[in-house]
This record gives structure tokens, sequence and C-alpha cells, in this order.
């Protein structure tokens, strides 16, 4: 008896293997946070495709944001899996290995670049949520880090009472676009403001991206629509510097096609930062 129960075991064993042979970490997930739909032709038919338009690029942290990266091509798809494969799902679901079955349904395979799972489909699953379609378009959004820019450059000395030019570099909206089925959803990050932490405990919000300086225009014919003016020097700071911090607020909506539907994921963030050395021009009187 216990020889029988091994070699069931080890079948059920060998059997799951299979449902994710070839595809690197396995997991139990459910379909109401994937956003699917069975069409009723025994396939659920939804391939999520990701595409990105945004040109950014940028490095480090996310600053609170969403991830950027991300690019064409990337997809998912739920296949359905044959009579054998729908066995061997249900025996590990009595063993805990797979979800339970909650009804009439059928189990299907998730393929994912670079992951697998298995997930018990019920018949007459709920329509594909466009917001769920318009979150992984976000996650796969390239919202760019903020390109620093200073006058005087960041390599150079910033001057005490002497106005210091701010500007940031991918300041224009960027977009990113996922499908599944026959729903599409597009989300849209445009920047709305720039916050500057000047390493002094002072900051300075900008509603724009500033206005980039001139090095081949004379200085009295140019004015920075953004700006910091340090009132003492980095020399007794611990580093002999200031870290500047840029913040960039962008604000994502989303609409989708192929149904009617539109939201508003609110605000995300971006943030670079840069260390300066701010230096005190002493007056020499005669």
């Amino acid at each position: 008896m216990h020889a029988r129960l091994g070699r069931q075991l080890a079948a059920g064993v060998v059997g799951a293997a299979t449902l994710v042979v070839g595809l690197s970490d396995p997991a139990r997930a459910g379909l109401s946070g994937d956003g699917w739909v069975n069409n009723g032709s025994g396939d659920l038919g939804a391939v999520a495709r990701v595409s990105n338009d945004g040109t950014g690029a940028g490095g480090g942290g996310s600053g609170g944001g969403r991830r950027g990266g991300g690019g064409s091509g990337s997809a998912c798809q739920y296949v359905k899996l044959s009579d054998s494969e729908q066995q061997t799902a249900l025996s590990m679901s009595q063993m805990g290995w797979a979800d339970s079955p909650t009804g009439p349904g059928a189990y299907y395979r998730v393929i994912c670049p670079g992951s697998a799972t298995v997930v018990f489909v019920p018949q007459g699953a709920p329509p594909i949520d466009p917001a769920v379609v318009a979150r992984q378009a976000l996650d796969r959004a390239n919202i760019p880090l903020p390109g620093m820019k200073l006058n005087p450059p960041a390599g150079t000395d910033q001057i005490v009472n002497l106005p210091t030019w701010l500007w940031v570099d991918n300041w224009a909206p960027v977009s990113a676009s996922a499908s599944a089925g026959p729903v599409t959803a597009t989300v849209t990050a445009s920047p709305v403001k720039v916050v500057w932490s000047m390493g002094d405990g002072g900051s300075t919000t900008c509603m724009n991206g500033g206005t980039r300086y001139d090095p081949t225009r004379p200085p009295e014919d140019q004015r920075p629509s953004c700006s910091y003016t340090y009132r003492r020097g980095s020399s007794r700071s611990t580093l002999g510097t200031f870290m500047v911090q840029a913040t960039s607020v962008w604000q994502v909506k989303w609409a989708a096609t192929g149904i009617d539907a539109a939201g508003d994921f609110g605000l995300v963030t971006r943030s670079s930062e840069v260390a300066v050395r701010v230096a005190e021009i002493q007056t020499v009187h005669g």
C-alpha cells in the first residue's frame, strides 16, 4: 500500500512539473487579478501585449513611483490544458499544490516572459477589467527620471547670492498600451511639476521643466523660469557639498478601447540627485 501511494505521489509530482516544464518561477495566481475572460470558445483568447512609446531614458531608483522600463512585445498568454493535464491539475489541487475548482470551469497554463503558472478559470468568468489592463501598461511605462541640469553646471561651484538656473530633460508626456482580447488600454503620464530640494534645507517647486541656459546668448538676454538662490556656502556641511534632489511629478490617466472606460491613477514621482558645491565670493575693498 505504501509503495502504491509512493508511485501515485511520484506520478503527481512528475505531472505537475510537466505543466510548467521549461518555464521559471512557477507560482499560483488567481484570474481576478489578471483581468482575462473566457470567450466561450474553450480558450481564453486573451493575450496581454504591451507597447511603449516613451523616449525618456533614466537609471537608478524610482523615487516612489512605478517602475520604468519594459517595451513592445512583452506578453502573457492563457492556454487551456489538455484533458490529461486537467486530471493532473485536479490531483494536484487535492494535495494543495494547485488551485481548487470552484465549480464548472477548466485549468489554464498562464505563460509570461520568464514565468508560468496554472490557474483554474471558472466557466463564465467575469469580463476583462480594463483597469487591470491599464495597470499592466503602467507597470511597463517608461516614465523617465528627471535629467537634472544646472547653471552653473553641477561640476562647478554654485555661488552664494547668485541665482542657480534649474531645468530638467524629459519634460514631455509618455504613454504605453496593453491589450487583452478586444480591450486595449492606453496610459498617458504627463509631467506637472518638479520639486527641487537644494540640500541646504531650502526647496523650490517649479510648475514647468525650467528654461535651458543657452551659452551662445548674452546672459542679460536670458531669464530662468526655475531657479534657486543659495544664501550660504556648503563648506561647513559634512562633505563640503549640498545634495540636490529633483523630483518630477506625473499625472497618470488611462482610457480603453473595445470597452467604454477611462480612469485616473493619480500622481507618480521620479527622483534624481546630484552633489553640488556652493562657494562664497568675498569682496575685496581697496
